[in-house]
């Protein structure tokens, strides 16, 4: 990303310009949160119990700003919608992003079923990659403000409570 030649120093094509990487910003969306926690992971070397001493450390803090300022925020990036910078990298191919770093899901529902006027993207699995789980959450909120049993939340409450859903 920081090469200044850029595509012409990685693979002598200097009229693909630089390299492009994306990912959402992490104070916005949880994906690009998670794509700075993975790069802290491979920066020490650790599978596993990463520590705040290592997200502190000088060299990785100097590292990771060296990095983000190379990341390209276009269009969708603004709003933290990972989808928006997905749609992007398949309607406009290199000219948008390179690479971008998003949830397995996008790219199944993109890459397999979406457009692709500039053909086919190339999916890559990084060295270090880590689940996501959204949860059911029910708030602690007045009987008033809950969802009915009838709405679909209440449905779904339903649904995730039933036998066959636990079992």
């Amino acid at each position: 990303m920081q090469d200044p030649g850029g595509w012409g120093s990685i693979a002598d094509r200097p009229e693909w310009g630089l390299f492009k990487f994306g990912h959402t910003h992490p104070n916005k969306s949880n994906s690009g949160l998670l794509t700075l926690a993975l790069m802290a992971y491979g920066f020490s070397k650790k599978h596993r119990e990463l520590t705040a001493a290592d997200i502190a450390d000088p060299r990785f803090q100097a590292w990771l700003r060296n990095f983000e300022r190379s990341v390209t925020r276009q269009r969708g990036s603004a709003d933290g919608k990972l989808g928006n910078d997905m749609r992007e990298m398949v309607l406009r191919g290199p000219s948008q992003y390179d690479c971008l770093m998003l949830y397995e899901n996008l790219a199944v529902d993109y890459l397999e079923r979406g457009p692709r006027p500039l053909g086919r993207p190339l999916r890559v699995y990084p060295g270090r990659i880590s689940g996501n789980d959204h949860p059911y959450y029910i708030l602690d909120i007045p009987e008033k403000q809950r969802p009915s049993a009838g709405s679909v939340a209440g449905r779904f409450l339903e649904f995730l409570l039933s036998e066959p859903t636990q079992r």
